[in-house]
């Protein structure tokens, strides 16, 4: 506000990942998994507009099943527990408990359901706080009209917990795609989006309607 600009570079970092899983592959369905992962994020900038030292270790522990060759369900879900150390001393270390992965649920040759869950630790901007603990939910629904148009509707739930309260973001669509061949298809869709802000002066509704080509190969 007020013209000018603005530099964020101070908020660029990069995230490498390794992890390592054991898996119980003999079910011929449902495997069960343990997994841990080492996920460092190191800031471009040592110290961000505030002077403080963003870059961080961090951890994370899963205990999983994937689902496999069943007729109507397929998938891969987890309880997941989140750590991160920040490398100021001024920053406290943050955690989150959680469900991850996704599951599908195909009742029928017409119909798929997909319910997707996330669990995060996101950094926050504010001197107040090192990272915000962020919960998802989302489920989506596509079913076959004729063999070449399909509805899809979907509803989600994101949850931030912020050092001022809680932000909760709820999200529903509903749309059409029309199969014009194999690999191209013209959509429609109609999405609402309601942010239940913890400052309520954030919070807001925005209304979308889309149209467009989709190109697939």
């Amino acid at each position: 506000s007020g013209g000018g600009a603005e530099d964020n570079a101070d908020r660029d970092y990069a995230t490498p990942s390794l992890s390592l899983r054991t898996t119980y592959t003999d079910p011929p369905v449902f495997k069960p998994y343990l997994q841990a992962a080492y996920e460092p994020r190191y800031y471009f900038r040592k110290r961000d507009r505030d002077g403080l030292q963003r870059s961080s270790q961090g951890f994370a522990a899963s205990a999983g099943v994937v689902i496999d060759r069943a007729p109507f369900w397929s998938g891969d879900l987890a309880v997941t527990h989140l750590w991160r150390d920040y490398e100021d001393a001024a920053l406290k270390s943050n955690s989150a408990f959680g469900l991850t992965g996704n599951l599908t649920w195909r009742p029928d040759e017409l119909t798929e359901i997909v319910l997707a869950l996330g669990t995060s630790l996101d950094d926050a901007v504010s001197t107040a706080s090192s990272s915000n603990r962020n919960w998802t939910g989302r489920m989506d629904v596509a079913h076959g009209l004729r063999d070449n148009i399909d509805v899809l509707a979907g509803v989600g739930v994101e949850i931030e917990e912020t050092a001022g309260g809680d932000d909760i973001t709820y999200d529903a669509n509903l749309g059409l795609a029309w199969k014009l061949g194999p690999s191209l298809a013209w959509t429609a869709g109609y999405d609402v989006t309601w942010l239940d802000a913890a400052v309520s002066a954030r919070s807001y509704t925005e209304h979308r309607v889309s149209a467009g080509l989709t190109l697939s190969r």
